[in-house]
């Protein structure tokens, strides 16, 4: 009977879990779980690699279309390969640190208040949607209105929380300015390339690692490189869009200032093994609007 609780249109996989237990009729979300054969006590809106997904997949079947509609995962494709190919590697093969232990956006489960009354209103429950987790973004995809965040922050929902259960909201961007529409807008176009063409999207990081080509400087040559770098693309981009995506903008001393050149292209952050795209993609970003290189096209 639980199997047959497909997910809603673009619920996130976690949030399928969730539901399921509640239409299950299971003394606790424990046994349930032990009923089906699996163990998750994370439950993170950030999470991408972790074997509960490949778990998930197995119970539900179809991969390809989980991964595309369900997770977060498409994006991913930016830094580390196809996701979204059957066979492409098991996302637990890419299981890493926190992905995002050096971004200031927020973490938590978010939410956009019309979808959630219309969720209730057409299938009778609300549930978090894949589309609006996807690292930094803040504005519905449907209804172009701003997301929202539990009060008392919903990190993991492996406390079984599902949007109406929660008590108060706020906005994630209090004050949305100009350098954060902008960055809205690409980032939607981005995601929108991810489920129209993956073979492009996976072009972005090769491509800026061939345009920067930093591998023929000497070590001290690369260091110096990469902070004249960053000192021009900090001023390109704005302080509101940096304290946004990296929190060290958002100390008032600047300590452990992100250079984000530094992480992607030596010391011990290698270009292989940056996870988040969002390093990428702020870069591609800058080319395109500093440089008019746009390695979208």
């Amino acid at each position: 009977m639980f199997l047959n609780i497909q997910p809603l249109p673009n619920e996130h996989v976690f949030s399928w879990f969730v539901r399921g237990y509640f239409r299950s009729g299971s003394a606790s979300f424990t046994n349930f779980q032990k009923q089906i054969n699996l163990s998750a006590k994370k439950l993170y809106a950030n999470q991408v690699f972790g074997s509960h997904f490949e778990a998930i997949f197995k119970l539900l079947g179809n991969r390809q279309k989980l991964i595309s509609n369900h997770t977060t995962a498409l994006l991913w494709q930016v830094s580390v390969g196809k996701l979204a190919m059957a066979n492409s590697p098991a996302l637990d093969s890419f299981e890493h640190m926190n992905e995002q232990q050096f971004f200031g956006y927020d973490t938590s489960w978010h939410a956009c208040q019309s979808c959630i009354e219309e969720d209730i209103e057409r299938f009778g429950t609300s549930y978090w949607h894949a589309s609006h987790q996807y690292p930094s973004v803040f504005t519905c995809y449907k209804h172009l209105k701003p997301l929202v965040i539990a009060k008392e922050p919903v990190k993991n929902i492996y406390s079984e929380l599902l949007p109406h259960n929660v008590a108060a909201w706020e906005y994630v961007v209090p004050e949305v300015k100009q350098e954060l529409e902008d960055w809205q807008s690409y980032l939607k176009e981005v995601i929108n390339l991810c489920h129209n063409n993956p073979e492009l999207i996976t072009q972005i990081k090769p491509q800026i690692v061939k345009y920067f080509n930093v591998s023929k400087l000497k070590s001290k040559e690369q260091k110096l490189y990469c902070e004249r770098l960053n000192i021009e693309f900090e001023q390109a981009i704005g302080n509101q869009l940096l304290q946004y995506l990296f929190r060290d903008y958002g100390r008032e001393n600047l300590r452990g200032k992100t250079n984000v050149f530094s992480i992607l292209f030596f010391s011990q952050y290698k270009s292989n093994g940056v996870r988040n795209p969002i390093y990428w993609l702020v870069v591609a970003y800058w080319l395109k609007i500093t440089k008019q290189l746009d390695v979208l096209s």
